[in-house]
């Protein structure tokens, strides 16, 4: 809750923020110790402000006078709009006791959150379904069919309806998730998107270690190949695999091929053998 004396102009900011996180209420004709110093016209402002919020926000808050000791006040309720709420273009975020411009990466993912929408899910701008690779989609179809989760008509489809089928690709383009699972070296194009394989010493020294580049759907079953036959060949006990999941990591848009996929977007495991040496996937 907020309390402003006069009404003005500037406190649709305070509006608009309210309306974009979890709502609030705005008290016009109380000082900042919340005593009642009244306004005046407060009929006309009854009119005016619902009339001004709505052109300049697009929202209908509630508007009423209340009365105390002979002075009358003024209280918006503004609901969660549940999306970020722009005013002339800016948006506005509550901190504590004041109301900022939220600008650059921030104001980039709290759109993102605010209209449910995932990084993954963003325009791969630049990326054409012509720079996917074919050997990787056929991978992720023949896969599908293996698992069951596909049926055998999905072969005979052209690139672009499968994508959308499986909302890769949408009215815009290529999704990211789409590029990343099927462009030849993702990593080119998308910091991370590579599986780094490592050999250490149980006091951490890196031993040696292999890097799997390829197109993200084909990564895990290459990486348990250099794994197996490079890592720990030979190797008679496992003493123990641990599944380490970073925050914010998504298996959305993989898991249509089953276990393998949804291993590689939780990205990293460690595995410890008899021999005194772990390895990192």
């Amino acid at each position: 809750m907020e309390w402003k004396e006069p009404w003005r102009i500037d406190w649709l900011r305070w509006i608009a923020a309210f309306a974009s996180q979890e709502g609030g209420t705005l008290v016009i004709g109380k000082d900042d110790k919340g005593r009642v110093v009244g306004v005046q016209n407060h009929k006309k402002l009854l009119e005016e402000i619902p009339s001004t919020v709505k052109n300049k926000l697009g929202i209908r808050p509630s508007v009423s006078a209340m009365s105390e000791g002979g002075k009358t006040y003024v209280v918006i309720k503004v609901e969660k709009e549940g999306r970020p709420v722009p005013l002339d273009g800016v948006y506005y975020k509550r901190s504590g006791s004041t109301t900022r411009i939220v600008s650059g990466d921030e104001l980039k993912r709290w759109l993102l959150i605010g209209w449910g929408i995932s990084w993954t899910d963003c325009t791969a701008k630049g990326r054409e379904v012509s720079d996917l690779s074919r050997a990787a989609i056929d991978f992720f179809v023949a896969k599908g069919i293996e698992s069951g989760r596909m049926s055998a008509q999905v072969a005979k489809i052209d690139t672009e309806s499968l994508l959308r089928h499986y909302d890769l690709m949408d009215k815009d383009g290529l999704k990211r998730s789409g590029a990343i699972l099927f462009l030849e070296h993702p990593d080119l194009g998308f910091w991370g998107a590579a599986i780094m394989i490592g050999a250490f010493t149980e006091d951490n020294r890196l031993l040696r270690h292999d890097r799997i580049d390829c197109s993200a759907i084909m990564q895990p079953d290459m990486a348990m190949d250099v794994l197996l036959n490079k890592y720990i060949q030979g190797v008679d006990e496992v003493e123990w695999l641990a599944r380490v999941v970073p925050k914010g990591i998504s298996t959305e848009g993989i898991s249509t091929t089953g276990h393998s996929q949804n291993m590689q977007i939780s990205k990293i495991y460690a595995l410890k053998i008899c021999k005194s040496q772990k390895f990192m996937l």
